[in-house]
């Protein structure tokens, strides 16, 4: 079922066509570069050289102001939508449905602006998406090293439970190299 944009905006209260076009022109150009630096971050971890740890630390201080500017247009259009949501605090719906319905009304009506809006999240998928692959990447390269260090210079002694619950001390490898 859908809803009339009327039932969920003021338009006394809607912010200006040109600002929102600009809040979502904005999050579409940090969408799209942050996209680049992940799908770039994601070959970099791919890859196996050392120099590589140089870029790829740029590379992840570089996400950084992208990130900061997409939060903060979403706290911009979070600002928008609070006076409106006032009119729902009796709705059965969670506040970040509440939030989302919304917003959609507000650029339902506009196919310029929710245009926009969907190319942008149709990045910020994309974004969430090599995120999540990148993540796993840095985990595999974080346990292939301390794999390697446990083989090079031995694995610290744990201590563990037998079945019993008594605390056991294992040594689990050798040391191969001392420095």
């Amino acid at each position: 079922m859908t809803h009339a944009a009327t039932s969920y905006t003021d338009s006394s209260l809607a912010p200006e066509h040109d600002l929102v076009k600009e809040n979502l022109l904005s999050d579409l150009d940090a969408a799209g570069k942050l996209a680049k630096l992940l799908d770039l971050e994601n070959q970099l971890l791919r890859a196996s050289t050392t120099a590589i740890n140089e870029e790829l630390s740029e590379v992840v201080e570089a996400k950084q102001p992208i990130v900061d500017a997409l939060e903060r247009n979403a706290q911009q259009r979070e600002q928008w939508v609070r006076p409106m949501l006032t009119r729902l605090k009796n709705a059965n719906t969670r506040s970040g449905d509440k939030s989302l319905k919304v917003w959609l009304s507000l650029i339902e009506r506009d196919d310029e602006l929710l245009e926009l809006w969907n190319k942008v999240e149709q990045y910020i998928q994309i974004c969430q998406r090599l995120n999540m692959i990148n993540g796993r990447l840095i985990g595999f390269r974080k346990m292939r090293g301390r794999r390697l260090a446990e083989m090079l210079f031995g694995r610290p002694q744990t201590d563990t439970y037998s079945a019993n619950g008594q605390a056991e001390t294992s040594r689990g490898s050798h040391t191969l190299v001392h420095v």
